[in-house]
């Protein structure tokens, strides 16, 4: 809530401007005789009658201040009339003529000591007595202004003079300040009551505190709205505002007002209420302490029972009571706002609409603080009520008649809008907006910095989340609002305000879209470092707790600096926010930052990966015992969806099922993520869907993977280049992943498609602006190049191995271990296909950068990646030319059985087929060993193999087995020849259905190339015809293997092509020679 202050140039507030135009209007009009009585305090007395002298110059006003004790008035007022026509005469310093002043400065100065109170009884007598000659001797207006509490003893100690009053009119006090000076005398005995039973954590002795309750007491007494000489003995005995203080308080007013009348009561409590406030507002010592004293102060007050003599008194007293507990530090949150609904609610019984607008109004927008903040309930349906509250405010806090407190409302309003649950998020942005800049209408920088500062700052924190407009410039805005709100909250005038704009600056560049990530990364470290300088745990706990919380999602995100250090120090500072952040006092702070060491462990490096991902799991949950989905839907669903990330990368139990529940999570997230409320946070799940199905096991896998080019088309309906940018990068770079797999449509177009993508990714993935995702797409354009069938296979190779060493330049094996083994696995796989440079020396880089992989890639650590691995550098030993090859082999078989220790049927099916493909192939080419126990174990392998890769569900795969298959079975020994290659010439043909020409011409062309093999070695059918079939698929090969493109096959098939038609012709002379021999033989 702003703090109303009053201007050099002593202008009326906007709350106490319409009571001078009524005053104003009143005293226009009036013509003779009448009594109105004015309460103000001195600082607005001396205003109003300047201004009245100013605006009323047609009539004659004169003052009659009274400054000491006096028997009667009328004849003060008759000799100030007297030869001098009045229409208006002023008469301040009522409370002086009744001695009021001084008796309750004696009582308190020295209680045991007794006043007279008879010249205060003559006075009011009098006055009652003379009324009569007042009206019938004096043609003008007499305006008293009055304290509270004076005007209060004269309805109680003068009414028949009171009655003829022709008004009441009230100036408002500030209503931070908002004193309750309604005195009457002390009767209380201060230095009598010394406490015998005081609390053990007293410090001081009794008569210490006696004395600052003494002292404060007179000062908060003759108190007139400047709050300074309080707070300054406030300052000096900061260390005796304790809970000592607080019981000596309680007691003293218990002890002092059971005996006394109702108006007494009334004049003590109002003086107590009045100090407790300004302590409640005292912003030196321990703030916990001052706002137990003030709610220890008006808890008392409230047990005097005063509600039916002085419900509006008692209904101030629980309104301010319910601001004290809003804003409570000590005991549970939740309890305390709960306390402070009740507070106001209670209060709103007797201020209603009708009777009281105003404080109505100020009611209605503090329960509307409340229940924004609140922490029972249904959150969605707490900030509904607080919008209600607001907006009920606003039907009395108009722009017209109260600026200020419409401005302050509209700020209020904007802050509801800012975090409202219902409705649509972007749109619900746009009314905060709003709402702000309409308050800045009001709270300028010249009238109300202070306020200005504020509202710019939240300005900058709708911009901040807004969904409409262009992310990048929508952060700029929030950044320059900011840094705007620093020109008043500085370091030296409001250090934790300017620690708070701090802490929401390093929010801005954490998010930042322009300027070079890293270095944003970095400012917001160092804002929210120095934050940490003003907004310290002892200070402010909660708010050390929360930055804690924002620095570790920087050091979670940090580019500079070795990666795994960052991880460590960010799961540090999130344990740090939870010393002070527990599930009980603040349910919501310590569920983000579980959700936020869930996210640190799911990425951490150090550590064993399975283990972090486990933790990230259970941090996950836990954050989901407060994060539900009817209490809190937005935060359920940024937990669902990160919890789905961690079940999509667990090492733990069954990979297929570890998907499933990856997808299932972010199907939930997409119960809140709708494209309509929540285009981003949509877009952002549907690209992890499509991860989740591109990595699917379960269901038919052409089907996964055209779910994910879906849902990743989807998620680039809200990735826009222009509106998005990195999103979009990472959604183009996973739609790439996408198409590299995928199975549908042609294999070439495909991988272009796929390199399309990559390249796409990289017009935003630089070197310079984001050397992790620049590196991760080289290595995946390098793999995309490994594949390509369009272009010369020896020159997409090349590239590939190009892209792998570039990504090398991020990659390395002290920043990104992890990544670096990754790319040493896919450089391998480039140097065992390699075509340029000798094939022995390209298979033993291949081992060479496998064998690097491995020193990262564990069984313990990464134990599918040490899976893969294993499978590749068999295929590298199968391969292998160098070393004897029958060793090699046993170095092949050896890996295969190494990573099916991981892959199995059940876990992983579709990589368990891979591998026994795989080690079917060592077993049909294995030394070691019979060759015909081999050949059975190596079919064996292959008919596995293809109880996964069905032609439905992996077509391609299945095409590669039955080749596979094809072989063994031509180079069977068991079994009769005959049928062994007639089963080969089966399994080639059925690889054929796949393989076709367009979509896979170098493994058609090696099809048809063994195929002609088998042919050409069939022994059913007639030889001629099977020489001609192996001929017509050696012609079909070299459609494929040109001698440009690949020599060696050429060379080679042209050889059997040679030798075949040779062979073709001898059989074809040989048999016409028989034919003429035998038409011979018969002629």
């Amino acid at each position: 809530m702003s703090t109303m202050s009053r201007s050099k140039s002593q202008k009326f507030r906007s709350d106490e401007q319409e009571s001078y135009l009524r005053l104003k209007r009143d005293l226009s009009w009036r013509e003779g005789f009448g009594i109105l009585f004015v309460r103000c305090t001195p600082v607005q007395e001396k205003i109003i009658i300047e201004k009245i002298q100013q605006d009323i110059n047609d009539k004659t006003i004169d003052v009659l201040k009274l400054d000491h004790s006096i028997y009667n008035l009328y004849d003060l007022i008759e000799e100030n009339v007297k030869d001098n026509p009045i229409d208006i005469l002023f008469i301040s310093g009522l409370e002086k003529s009744l001695a009021l002043d001084d008796y309750i400065k004696h009582t308190l100065e020295n209680p045991q000591k007794s006043y007279p109170k008879d010249g205060i009884a003559s006075l009011l007598g009098h006055l009652n007595w003379q009324r009569e000659r007042f009206r019938d001797d004096f043609n003008c207006c007499l305006v008293f202004t009055v304290r509270k509490y004076t005007l209060k003893y004269l309805v109680r100690r003068a009414p028949d003079f009171f009655d003829w009053r022709s008004g009441v009119i009230e100036f408002p006090v500030d209503r931070d300040i908002d004193l309750l000076d309604y005195y009457t005398p002390f009767q209380a005995d201060i230095e009598q009551q010394k406490l015998q039973d005081l609390s053990q954590h007293i410090v001081y002795s009794s008569d210490e505190y006696y004395d600052l309750l003494k002292k404060l007491l007179l000062l908060e007494y003759e108190n007139d709205g400047d709050l300074q000489p309080i707070h300054d003995v406030m300052e000096s005995n900061a260390d005796k505002l304790n809970s000592s203080f607080a019981k000596i308080l309680e007691q003293w007013l218990l002890n002092n007002c059971a005996d006394l009348k109702p108006e007494k009561q009334e004049a003590i409590a109002g003086i107590v209420e009045s100090l407790c406030l300004d302590i409640y507002k005292f912003p030196l010592g321990r703030r916990a302490s001052n706002l137990e004293i003030a709610l220890t102060g008006l808890e008392t007050v409230l047990q005097l029972g005063l509600r039916e003599t002085l419900s509006q008194e008692w209904a101030q007293t629980l309104h301010h009571l319910g601001r004290v507990y809003r804003n409570r530090i000590v005991g549970e949150k939740s309890y305390n706002l709960e306390k402070a609904i009740a507070c106001y609610q209670k209060a709103l019984t007797v201020r209603t609409f009708e009777a009281f607008p105003e404080q109505w109004a100020m009611t209605q927008y503090n329960l509307g603080n409340a229940y924004r903040n609140r922490i029972k309930g249904h959150k969605a349906q707490n900030i509904e009520v607080a919008i209600a509250c607001y907006q009920q405010a606003l039907t009395v806090y108009t722009f017209e008649a109260f600026p200020e407190q419409w401005a302050m409302t509209q700020y209020n309003l904007g802050n509801a809008y800012r975090n409202r649950i219902k409705g649509h998020k972007a749109q619900n942005i746009e009314e905060a907006i709003a709402c702000y800049q309409e308050a800045l209408k009001v709270y300028t920088f010249e009238e109300f910095p202070i306020d200005w500062g504020r509202t710019k700052n939240n300005i900058g924190i709708a911009y901040s989340d807004r969904i409409k407009g262009q992310q990048a410039q929508n952060i700029e805005e929030a950044i320059a609002c900011y840094q705007e709100a620093l020109k008043v909250y500085t370091f030296e005038e409001f250090p934790i305000d300017w620690g708070r704009t701090k802490n929401n600056i390093g929010i801005a560049y954490s998010d930042r879209i322009k300027g070079e990530k890293a270095q944003n990364i970095e400012n917001a470290i160092a804002c929210y470092q120095q934050a940490l300088t003003v907004i310290t745990f002892k200070a402010f706990p909660d708010k050390w707790a929360i930055t804690q919380n924002n620095i570790g999602v920087a050091y979670r995100n940090r580019i500079k600096g070795e990666k795994a250090q960052n991880i460590e120090d960010a799961i540090a500072c999130y344990q740090q926010a939870l010393i002070f952040i527990t599930v009980k006092a603040f349910p919501e702070y310590w569920a983000t930052t579980q959700n936020n060491i869930g996210n640190a462990y799911n990425n951490r490096i150090k550590g064993k990966k399975a283990q972090n991902l486990e933790k990230a799991i259970t941090c996950y949950k836990q954050a989901l015992r407060v994060y539900t989905f009817e209490a809190f839907p937005k935060d359920w669903a940024k937990t669902q969806y990160n919890l789905g990330i961690a079940y999509d990368n667990r090492i733990k139990g069954e990979k297929a099922q570890n998907i499933e529940e990856a997808i299932a999570c972010y199907k939930q997230a997409l119960r809140v993520y709708t494209f309509e409320a929540f285009p981003i946070d949509w877009a952002m799940t549907k690209n992890n869907i499509g991860i989740a199905y591109s990595d699917r096991i379960k269901g038919h896998k052409l089907q996964n993977i055209e779910e994910a080019i879906t849902c990743f088309q989807e998620a680039l309906r809200v990735y826009t280049f222009e509106a998005f940018i990195q999103d979009w990068a990472m959604t183009q770079y996973n739609l790439g992943i996408a198409y590299d797999n995928r199975i549908k449509g042609k294999k070439a177009q495909n991988i272009e498609k796929a390199i399309a993508c990559y390249q796409q990714a990289l017009k935003v993935y630089t070197f310079e602006a984001f050397p992790i995702d620049w590196a991760m797409t080289k290595n995946n354009i390098g793999i995309a190049y490994y594949d390509r069938i369009k272009g010369h296979k020896l020159q997409n190779i090349e590239e590939a191995i190009a892209c792998l060493k570039k990504a090398f330049n991020v990659y390395t094996f002290e920043a990104f271990p992890e990544q670096w083994a990754m790319t040493q696995n896919n450089m391998g796989n480039a140097y065992r296909n390699r075509i340029k440079g000798e094939k022995a020396e390209n298979l033993e880089e291949a081992i060479a950068c496998f064998q690097q992989a491995l020193k990262v890639r564990t069984f313990e650590a990464f134990p599918q990646d040490w899976a893969m691995t294993q499978n590749n550098i068999g295929i590298a030993y199968s391969d292998r030319i160098k070393g004897h090859k029958a060793q090699n082999i046993e170095e092949a078989i050896a890996c295969y059985q190494q990573a099916l220790r991981v892959y199995t049927f059940e876990a992983f099916p579709e990589k368990w087929s891979m591998t026994k493909n795989n080690l079917g192939n060592a077993y049909r080419n294995r030394i070691k060993g019979q060759k015909a126990q081999n050949f059975k174990k190596a079919i064996a392998c292959f008919q596995e193999a293809l109880r996964v890769y069905t032609f439905e569900a992996f077509p391609e795969q299945w095409a590669m087995t039955q080749y596979n298959l094809g072989n063994a079975y031509r180079n069977r020994i068991k079994g009769q020849k005959a049928q062994n290659i007639e089963e080969a010439i089966a399994c080639y043909q059925q690889a054929l259905t796949v393989y076709t020409f367009e979509a896979f011409p170098e493994d058609w062309a090696m099809t048809q190339k063994n195929m002609g093999n088998a042919y050409r070695n069939r022994i059913k059918g007639q030889k001629a015809r099977n020489l001609k079939l192996a001929i017509a698929c050696y012609e079909e090969a070299l459609e494929v293997y040109t001698f440009d493109t690949f020599p060696k096959d050429w060379i080679r098939v042209n050889g059997f092509k040679f030798i075949l038609k040779f062979t073709y012709i001898i059989l074809t002379l040989v048999s016409k020679m028989k034919k003429l021999l035998g038409w011979a033989k018969t002629g």
